[in-house]
């Protein structure tokens, strides 16, 4: 399966990296963070709920472990 968003760890921050153009439209219009790169800056203690945030909205996450989860994981 692929993702929209790959959420990378870098010890005190986390990346949420967008893989499509409306993975990235959606983040944009959804947040007012700080951008390094191609990526999404959050503290990693918020990443988990931003993650299932995004997969309620209908998004595929790649969490770092490699494993992608969906709203169907949430369940």
């Amino acid at each position: 399966m692929t993702s929209d968003y790959k959420f990378s760890e870098h010890g005190t921050i986390t990346l949420v990296h967008p893989c499509n153009d409306s993975a990235l439209a959606h983040l944009e219009s959804r947040t007012g963070g700080q951008w390094l790169g191609y990526g999404l800056a959050v503290e990693p203690r918020y990443a988990p709920e931003l993650s299932a945030l995004l997969c309620r909205d209908g998004f595929a996450v790649e969490l770092p472990s490699g494993r992608v989860v969906t709203a169907e994981d949430l369940i």
